[in-house]
């Protein structure tokens, strides 16, 4: 991947503590760590179809430069949308690229 290819200016947000509501449900409060530059892909065709044959949700492909911090419990803003991060893949095993499955909420 080149980097003239990340050019979606994204947010990542990380969960910084977590508390209950008066209805007793948990609730986790989260705050923003880093902007960044990547690639938001929506999954097409075959993508789409192993990733539900796979009881995977993921209807977007997150690419950015490698960050040690993220995790599947971080999540990513994007131009006013939430995606919620499934799953991450260190591409080639390298530390240069992290691709995320993620789910958009809505």
């Amino acid at each position: 991947m080149s980097i003239g290819q990340l050019r979606h200016r994204l947010t990542l947000q990380m969960i910084t503590g977590s508390s209950k509501n008066s209805y007793g449900e948990r609730v986790e409060t989260r705050a923003d760590v880093a902007k960044v530059w990547g690639s938001v892909e929506p999954l097409q065709g075959r993508e789409l179809q192993a990733a539900v044959q796979s009881q995977s949700r993921s209807t977007h492909k997150i690419t950015i430069r490698h960050r040690e911090n993220v995790t599947p419990r971080s999540q990513v803003l994007f131009d006013g949308r939430v995606f919620e991060i499934e799953s991450l893949i260190n591409r080639e095993e390298r530390g240069r690229w992290l691709d995320m499955m993620a789910i958009e909420s809505t």
